[in-house]
């Protein structure tokens, strides 16, 4: 076969009685095919020899790849194949390359979505679409720069937005890096030190009377709403793993609740299930809860279109409104149980592993040691605390015998 032109190639045609793939070969390019199939379909073909086997690599579909395309795309093959180079990652390379930061950041969702909570990926999606900007999403991948993490942290910033800035940030390195670790990429730019915000952690408790105040407050809410809060305070739980707990999860004869790593936001890091044994008002509190609620979650939603229960926000809303929740987040309960622990005499080491946080440095490694029974102690203790401060000791609680 002579060198194929342009011409040649559009007017290539099914051949009469063909039943399988027609190949004309490029003299033009050595291995190059055009491929035809008893449908009247044209794709581009490469055969190469490839570590001592001959090997063949599909390059795309005419005409969306033209024939000039094709043989600058076999050429690169070839050079290569005798680097002894993968081609197919050359060409999911080449696919990468060509990808806008958008579809890439939706294709690196759709991956790691599976491992995280649904709650989580939400937020990961909504820092990408509501914050950075169509001039960005349009970019292929590989052209995203350090100056672009700049200027959009400059116009974030103008725009008075706050450390949340550093997440949005870190979400567009995180993508970039997930194709980096795969080769697709060259690399992930270094985020300029103007471009981070100064973030100033948050130490804030509730006092005894604030306890007290919440408590008293949530007797005039509805029940589902009094037993989420009061969960959130004795089991010093992050939010999305009390709104996602489901009744499988829990063994209320064991007094134990397991939280999945998909219902926590360090789950898809540390593949961690927590697992907090139930004070005796938590328990009963569940037990309440398991007579009257069916279906899959201990907290179903109370709106539609949504899974699992999504008012807390609103929650928050009118407790602010009633002066119950001035300046503290959810999050501050969770800080309010570790320090109050602390306060009751209850060791570093016990007060962590009630967070659900894992050990860290060489006790990651050798420390196995799940410290149930120092826990148990703990969240009851923390549990007799709060009950005796919002004066609830006896009067509302029946008290179960403790298994252990």
């Amino acid at each position: 076969m002579a060198k194929l032109t342009d011409r040649v190639v559009s007017q290539a045609r099914i051949q009469k009685g063909q039943t399988g793939w027609r190949e004309i070969t490029d003299d033009g390019c050595r291995g190059l095919l055009l491929r035809i199939s008893p449908r009247g379909e044209k794709v581009w073909s490469l055969r190469v020899m490839l570590r001592g086997k001959r090997v063949r690599q599909t390059i795309g579909a005419y005409p969306t790849v033209s024939l000039a395309e094709a043989r600058k795309v076999a050429g690169e093959m070839l050079a290569a194949a005798r680097e002894g180079h993968d081609l197919g990652e050359l060409q999911e390379r080449k696919r990468a390359a060509q990808m806008t930061f958008k579809d890439a950041h939706a294709e690196y969702l759709a991956a790691v979505g599976p491992s995280l909570s649904a709650r989580y990926l939400k937020e990961k999606r909504r820092k990408v679409e509501r914050h950075v900007p169509a001039l960005m999403l349009s970019k292929p991948i590989h052209e995203v720069s350090r100056g672009d993490l700049a200027a959009l942290s400059d116009d974030l910033q103008r725009k008075g937005m706050g450390p949340e800035v550093n997440l949005v940030l870190a979400e567009i390195r995180a993508c970039l890096r997930w194709y980096a670790d795969r080769g697709l990429i060259d690399s992930v730019p270094v985020l300029p030190r103007s471009a981070k915000v100064k973030q100033t952690s948050r130490d804030r408790t509730l006092t005894d009377s604030e306890i007290r105040a919440l408590w008293r407050g949530l007797d005039d809410r509805p029940q589902h709403v009094a037993d989420l809060f009061r969960l959130f305070l004795l089991t010093g739980a992050r939010r999305e793993q009390v709104e996602r707990m489901e009744w499988k999860h829990t063994d209320l004869e064991e007094r134990l609740w397991s939280a999945p790593p998909t219902h926590h936001k360090m789950g898809s890091r540390t593949g961690q299930t927590i697992v907090l044994p139930l004070a005796d008002y938590s328990l009963n509190l569940l037990q309440r809860r398991r007579a009257t609620v069916a279906g899959r979650y201990v907290f179903p939603a109370v709106r539609a279109g949504a899974e699992v229960y999504n008012g807390t926000p609103q929650v928050m809303k009118t407790l602010r409104a009633k002066g119950l929740a001035t300046d503290w987040t959810v999050h501050d309960l969770r800080r309010t149980m570790r320090t109050t622990m602390r306060r009751l005499g209850i060791a570093d080491d016990i007060c962590e592993a009630c967070l659900g946080h894992a050990p860290q440095g060489i006790a990651k490694v050798y420390d196995r040691y799940d410290r149930l029974a120092e826990k148990r102690d703990a969240f009851q203790r923390w549990a007799d605390y709060v009950l005796g401060v919002v004066g609830e000791r006896g009067d509302n609680v029946v008290v179960m015998k403790r298994t252990n």
